[in-house]
C-alpha cells in the first residue's frame, strides 16, 4: 500500500488507533453483527468489494472520479452520501413539508429545484472522522446533522495530482467526484446563477441552506463575528459559525487562492447569515462540504425534429460538402461571427454539425495547409486545448463543443458508418463506410505536441489519411482536455484519450 508523504504518518497513526479499537472490541461484535473491520469498509461498485480505507486508494469510499464514465448509482455505496447499504433511505418528509412540490426523489436521493437547478436536499455525508474526513468540531454525531467535511483533493479522488509521483488523474468537467451519478459538483457558472436567482428570490433561501454546518480556519467575510478576546490575544476558533454559515465546494479550479499558496483554489460557495452568499476562491487543501447539483440538460436535450436552411446557403459551397452522402437531410446554419456556413444533420436526436468548425478564435488555432483566406478546407480547423477550453465561445450561438459521452454514444453499433466513404486509407484490417449517416468524418489526424516519447512532434500533422481525432469539452484538470479518435478498422469505435493543451484538434458541436 502506497502512502503519499503528507498523510503517512497521520493514515499509520489512525489505521494503528483503529486496530486497537478494534481488538478491545472483539467481544461485542459478535452480539452486534459487526466487527471493528466492517467500519472501515465500503461497497464497491464492482461487486461490494470490502477495502480498508486510507488516504492513497481514496476509491474505497468515494467514486473514483478518474473516469469520465458514471458508475451504476444503484450498486453504488454514495446515498446522500456513504451508507453500508445500496438501499433507498427513507423519504425527508420535514424537506418534503418545507419545500412542497419543489422537493423530488431520484434514484434514493433527495433534491429541491433553485429556479432551473436541482441540488440535493443535504450536504454529502460520508461517514465519520477518519483520516480525510471531518465532522464538525470533531464530534461524529455532526456528521449526521451537518454532513461531512473534507478536501476537495480527497472529495475528486485527485490526491496524486497535487502531492504524489504519478502526476495528474483524469478529471471530466463538469467535476463529479464523490457526487451520486447523475450529479456533480458545481462549476463557477453554475455557482454564479444559483447566487443571482437567489438575490432575486430571498424566500428560496432556505432550500440551499437548510443545512449549514458552519466553517473550518479563517478567511471568510463573517469571520470577525467569531474572534475571542483572551487576556488581549485575538484567537479565531477552528471551528465556527455552525448555525449560521457554511463553505460549500465547487467543481472548477481557478488560480491560486492567494500568493502564497502552493496548490490550486477551487471556486467555492460560502453562506454566512450576516453576509448572505459569496462566490470564493478557496484552497483545495480547505475542509469544505459538498452538495452536488443534478447535472443539467444538455446531454439530454430535445431537439426539433427539423432542419433549417439559412438563407444564402444555397450559394455557398464548401469543398468538404462533396463527401457529404446526397441521400441524407441536411440543414445549413450561418455563424454570424464570420458569415460561414455549416451543414448540419439530426442524428439519434440532435441537431449537429456535418462538418468541423472552421471559426478563428482568439487562442491557437491552425489550417493542415495554410492557405491565404484560412478556410481550412477539408478537415476544418485545429484549434489548441487552450481555445476549446473557452466553452461558451468557439461554437456558434445556442451549440457547444460536443462532450466525451456526446460524441461515444453515436450510432455505436456501428460507428465504422459516421465515416466519410471516401478519402480513407486503406489496407489490412481496414473497412469501408458507406456514410449512411451523414456524419462525414474525414480522417484529419492531428497536429502534434510536445510529446517526442510517444512519438508526437510539436507542431508536425500526424495520422492524416487514417485516424480522426477530436477534442471533447471535456477537460482534464488545467493543462489538458480528453479527446476521442476512430480509425477505419474493421469494427472500430471511439477511443478516449487525454492531450496536453499544445495539440491541436478539430471539434465537432451539438445543439444546446
Amino acid at each position: 500500500m502506497q502512502f503519499y508523504d503528507k498523510y503517512s504518518f497521520r493514515t499509520f497513526l489512525g489505521l494503528l488507533i483503529v486496530f486497537c479499537w478494534g481488538l478491545s472490541s472483539c467481544g461485542d461484535s459478535e452480539s452486534t453483527g459487526a466487527s471493528a473491520d466492517d467500519e472501515l469498509v465500503s461497497s464497491s461498485s464492482e461487486g461490494g468489494t470490502g477495502k480498508i480505507i486510507s488516504s492513497s486508494s481514496l476509491g474505497d469510499l468515494f467514486q473514483n472520479s478518474s473516469s469520465s464514465e458514471d458508475v451504476d448509482f444503484s450498486s453504488s455505496s454514495l446515498e446522500n452520501g456513504v451508507s453500508s447499504s445500496s438501499e433507498s433511505a427513507p423519504a425527508s418528509s420535514d424537506n418534503r413539508d418545507l419545500f412542497g412540490d419543489d422537493y423530488f426523489r431520484k434514484d434514493g436521493v433527495g433534491f429541491v429545484k433553485i429556479g432551473n437547478q436541482s441540488w440535493m436536499e443535504k450536504n454529502v455525508n460520508a461517514g465519520i472522522d477518519r483520516g480525510f474526513l471531518w465532522c464538525y468540531d470533531n464530534s461524529d454525531e455532526m456528521c449526521d446533522k451537518y454532513g461531512t467535511l473534507t478536501y476537495w483533493s480527497a472529495f475528486t479522488g485527485t490526491w496524486s495530482w497535487f502531492n504524489g509521483p504519478d502526476g495528474p488523474l483524469l478529471l471530466s468537467n463538469p467535476v463529479k467526484g464523490a457526487c451520486p451519478n447523475g450529479t456533480h459538483l458545481p462549476t463557477k457558472a453554475e455557482l454564479e446563477e444559483l447566487i443571482a436567482y437567489l438575490d432575486e428570490h430571498p424566500d428560496e433561501m432556505v432550500k440551499i441552506t437548510n443545512q449549514l454546518g458552519g466553517v473550518n480556519g479563517e478567511g471568510f467575510p463573517d469571520d470577525e463575528k467569531y474572534y475571542e478576546n483572551d487576556d488581549d490575544y485575538l484567537a479565531l476558533m477552528s471551528y465556527h459559525g455552525a448555525e449560521d454559515s457554511f463553505l460549500l465546494m465547487g467543481g472548477e479550479l481557478s488560480e491560486k487562492a492567494d500568493p502564497n499558496s502552493k496548490t490550486l483554489g477551487v471556486w467555492s460557495l460560502h453562506y454566512g447569515k450576516s453576509t448572505g452568499l459569496t462566490l470564493m476562491k478557496r484552497d483545495v487543501g480547505r475542509l469544505a462540504y459538498a452538495r452536488c447539483l443534478m447535472n443539467d440538460s444538455t446531454e439530454n436535450v430535445v431537439v426539433p425534429d427539423t432542419l433549417t436552411i439559412a438563407p444564402g446557403c444555397d450559394e455557398a459551397h464548401r469543398e468538404n460538402w462533396d463527401y457529404l452522402n446526397p441521400d441524407v437531410e441536411y440543414g445549413c446554419i450561418k455563424d454570424d461571427r464570420d458569415g460561414r456556413f455549416y451543414k448540419t444533420l439530426l442524428i439519434e436526436g440532435k441537431i449537429w454539425f456535418a462538418e468541423n468548425l472552421r471559426f478563428v478564435p482568439k487562442e491557437s488555432s491552425w489550417c493542415y495547409t495554410e492557405e491565404a483566406d484560412g478556410e481550412c478546407d477539408i478537415y476544418g480547423r485545429y484549434y489548441s486545448g487552450a481555445a476549446v477550453r473557452n466553452l461558451s465561445g468557439i461554437c456558434p450561438e445556442d451549440f457547444h463543443v460536443a462532450s466525451e459521452s456526446e460524441i461515444s454514444r453515436l450510432s455505436v453499433d456501428n460507428q465504422l458508418e459516421l465515416l466519410s466513404a471516401d478519402g480513407w486509407s486503406q489496407g489490412n484490417y481496414t473497412a469501408l463506410s458507406s456514410n449512411s449517416t451523414g456524419f462525414t468524418i474525414l480522417p484529419g489526424g492531428c497536429r502534434g505536441g510536445n510529446e517526442p516519447d510517444f512519438g508526437w512532434t510539436l507542431g508536425e500533422f500526424a495520422g492524416i489519411g487514417s485516424f480522426a481525432y477530436f477534442w471533447t469539452r471535456n477537460q482534464n484538470g488545467i493543462s489538458e482536455h480528453y479527446a476521442v479518435a476512430i480509425s477505419n478498422r474493421e469494427s472500430d469505435k471511439f477511443s478516449s484519450l487525454h492531450k496536453y493543451n499544445d495539440f491541436g484538434m478539430p471539434v465537432r458541436c451539438v445543439k444546446n
